[in-house]
């Protein structure tokens, strides 16, 4: 479809814009500076990472869709004052079109200060109830609330180093084996995508754990300023359908690459919650939360 092709060609500038000024810059510290290089390269990517991650939602987000106002009514209501009651006001509330590229759902806050909005795809507001809504979006303020986005970046601020570092360090093993005239050699630049690849995958386990325990914590702070954990097990069940999730990975397979816990062990997790609550505030499919 022409949209398709439109998106991969957004994709592709986007790529080059940021892909080609980092890798000049990569080769011009390896020639001015080839002992301390990696460590200036890493934190200047880094710091490129960090500034992309708080604009792509304002800047390249709606590159690819649509935003309308989400009208006015008992849905925009309830989000916004949820979001008054978890300590994030919000100015507005938007209608993410997802539904012309994708069958998922989704919920998010984004931006700052009074910039700051809710934005709710037109698929969860299509098939889900307002409580399974307000579920979905108590998960997303749960990252919000905990500044999981600065968490994350600072996360990636060692493994940035310590893949560079290797980087550094095997690449210049590598130079006259491969008769190459020096790490700056540009015919060494697949090699140097490769040992950085290697790098990046080797963390990978590492940056799945950290991503499963943040998203626990948002789960866990959607129980809690929600009370329904019905709503947010009903979310869990329509969010694994439409995602054709694996319910229920093997360990090993979830700890190498699944940033977020199983879906079944997240509902297993609401019901847990669910059943060390006093009974009055789990009336509400009490049998079923047991």
């Amino acid at each position: 479809p022409a949209s398709w092709l439109a998106d991969r060609a957004k994709m592709l500038a986007i790529g080059l814009a940021a892909g080609l000024p980092a890798a000049v810059g990569v080769y011009a510290l390896i020639d001015a500076f080839p002992a301390a290089w990696w460590a200036l390269a890493a934190g200047g990517l880094w710091l490129a990472a960090a500034a992309l991650a708080y604009l792509a939602p304002k800047i390249i987000l709606p590159l690819f869709f649509k935003f309308d106002p989400l009208p006015e009514g008992p849905v925009k209501a309830r989000l916004l004052a949820l979001c008054e009651r978890a300590g994030v006001p919000a100015v507005d509330a938007s209608v993410w079109r997802l539904s012309a590229k994708s069958r998922r759902s989704n919920a998010a806050v984004v931006g700052w200060g009074n910039t700051r909005r809710v934005i709710v795809a037109d698929t969860l507001l299509d098939t889900y109830s307002p409580e399974e809504i307000e579920a979905v979006l108590a998960h997303e303020l749960g990252h919000h609330v905990s500044g999981d986005i600065r968490n994350g970046i600072l996360f990636q601020l060692p493994l940035m180093f310590a893949g560079f570092f290797v980087l550094h360090a095997v690449s210049g093993q590598l130079v006259d084996p491969l008769g190459l005239q020096s790490r700056g050699d540009l015919a060494g630049m697949p090699l140097l995508g490769l040992i950085l690849l290697g790098a990046s995958l080797a963390a990978l386990p590492l940056a799945s754990a950290f991503s499963r325990w943040r998203e626990g914590a948002a789960d866990a702070f959607a129980l809690r300023i929600t009370g329904d954990p019905e709503a947010f097990i009903g979310a869990m069940e329509k969010l694994a359908g439409q995602n054709l999730a694996d319910r229920r990975p093997h360990r090993l397979v979830e700890a190498l690459v699944h940033s977020h816990p199983a879906i079944d062990r997240r509902i297993a997790r609401a019901r847990a919650w669910a059943a060390r609550q006093p009974a009055a505030a789990t009336v509400s499919g009490e049998g079923d939360a047991s």
